[in-house]
């Protein structure tokens, strides 16, 4: 009586053996997808901070100056950025368009292509794996759109003040060899500016921000990474010239790399209808980059214009 019962119990053991073994054939990852798990594992080992990416992946905006201009302007040019590790050529383009004169504005920028050339050692310093490593190519950058109010117009000694909104796209993609992001993002920031008269025809300007940058990561846990956003800068307008200077940064929490501070200088020379700029941007603190920027714009009148 004894054998069958054994052999029945065997025969169950058996089975729900083989129900607990894994079927290879089914359980196989595609090779796509076991391709697409490594560049996760590998997107997650980067710090998704500025200086371990490429420098039009999370950029210091530009700073507002506490004013929305009376004309529309199309920019475009080129910007090269330079590091013991990694060299870009960047075509730029920006426009900000105003829809009222003074008051309100559109914007849109751009980084159509960027040529990149990484060294080893820049892999080993971002964390990149030789499977994923390009030593040079070309990529296409994110899509920034926003806006610009004009909340108090200068009056009886009171400053210039407009707020400012802008997102990030998720257009810039190539995360797994450090140049963009594939993620989205977004600022919003508020700034003051007072002219200062010399006489008719020259004016100093000194202008200020304060604002809130936000950007994705890859990280399970916390993959939202904030930022206070900030900035100094004073302005020399001329009849022909003007020149800036300005400190601008911005200060995550993750402390893994997010807290840029940069100092700009740029000139441009006033030609009418068209404007020639030429700028400098120097790494101060976790931004790796010393970047020249040659660039024409083109100014046109806004949509609509209202006396002030």
């Amino acid at each position: 009586m004894t054998k069958p019962l054994n052999y029945k119990w065997k025969l169950l053991g058996l089975s729900l053996l083989w129900l607990l073994i894994p079927d290879l054939n089914a359980q196989t990852v595609p090779i796509a997808d076991a391709e697409e798990l490594r560049r996760i594992r590998q997107i997650q080992q980067i710090p998704i901070a500025p200086n371990f990416l490429g420098p039009n992946a999370l950029p210091v905006p530009e700073i507002g100056k506490g004013k929305v201009s009376s004309r529309s302007r199309l920019e475009a040019g080129w910007t090269g950025s330079f590091s013991e590790g990694d060299d870009t050529q960047s075509f730029i383009t920006n426009l900000n368009y105003v829809v009222l004169a003074d008051r309100i504005a559109i914007h849109v920028q751009f980084v159509p292509v960027e040529f990149f050339n990484l060294t080893r050692d820049e892999q080993t310093r971002r964390n990149i794996e030789d499977e994923f490593f390009e030593s040079s190519g070309t990529q296409t950058g994110d899509v920034y759109y926003g806006f610009e109010v004009q909340i108090l117009k200068e009056k009886k000694g009171w400053p210039d003040l407009m707020v400012r909104g802008s997102v990030k796209t998720a257009s810039g993609e190539n995360v797994e060899n450090g140049r963009f992001t594939d993620s989205p993002g977004y600022f919003f920031d508020a700034s003051l500016g007072k002219d200062i008269k010399l006489d008719e025809n020259r004016t100093i300007r000194p202008y200020g921000q304060l604002g809130f940058y936000s950007w994705q990561t890859y990280d399970v846990v916390l993959p939202q990474n904030d930022a206070t956003m900030f900035g100094v800068g004073v302005d020399y307008d001329s009849e022909k010239y003007m020149f800036s200077s300005s400190l601008v940064g911005y200060a995550g929490w993750k402390d893994n790399g997010d807290d840029p501070v940069l100092w700009r200088i740029e000139g441009i020379k006033k030609l009418g209808k068209y404007d020639l700029k030429l700028g400098y941007q120097h790494g101060i603190n976790d931004w790796q980059f010393r970047s020249i920027t040659a660039s024409l714009i083109l100014n046109f009148d806004a949509a609509f214009n209202i006396s002030s």
